[in-house]
């Protein structure tokens, strides 16, 4: 099964762009889904099922959940995940005694500085902020018997439960990555 997640942008799909790649465009595009599989595969080549490799910080304080330094393996095995230093806060909507998880999810995070290309023959500029993120926090919603399953393309965080006031931060979930051998 072919993964839904690739940790690069397409130039096409940015501001400016107009949905069109020039040949340079396309050459950035290729080579970044180039390494984008190479990392897949040294992943699957690697691990038969993922977890968290550094457990870094996760602190609660009233609905912002701070995640710093954590490192892991999408439970697919198929992505690694990384946050440095990210806040999330959790909505107000679920219910009390609603269970929910944090996870980090695959999908890549736009990093500063942009480098920008002119069309020397439109004048068109596109700027590309270079994605070298690898995952940002994803908050999951259950119900009131059970934890949300962690989603596809996705790495375990926290198990949270929403109680009248705030959440209650159940679980912090450290299980480290399997070897394939």
């Amino acid at each position: 099964m072919m993964p839904t997640y690739k940790p690069y942008t397409e130039i096409s799909s940015l501001p400016g762009s107009g949905g069109v790649r020039r040949i340079k465009e396309y050459h950035l595009d290729r080579h970044a889904e180039a390494l984008a599989n190479q990392l897949e595969a040294l992943c699957r080549f690697l691990f038969s099922a993922g977890g968290i490799a550094e457990a870094g910080t996760v602190t609660l304080t009233g609905f912002d959940l701070q995640v710093q330094n954590r490192l892991g393996l999408t439970l697919d095995g198929l992505a690694p995940v990384q946050i440095i230093d990210e806040t999330l806060t959790l909505p107000s909507t679920p219910a009390t005694g609603t269970k929910c998880r944090v996870v980090m999810a695959a999908f890549p995070q736009l990093a500063s500085p942009a480098d920008s290309y002119t069309d020397p023959s439109t004048s068109e500029m596109v700027s590309q902020p270079m994605s070298v993120g690898l995952g940002g926090l994803l908050f999951v919603e259950g119900d009131t018997t059970n934890y949300p399953a962690i989603p596809n393309g996705a790495a375990p965080v926290a198990q949270l439960t929403r109680t009248s006031t705030d959440y209650t931060l159940d679980l912090i979930e450290n299980t480290p990555p399997t070897f394939r051998w």
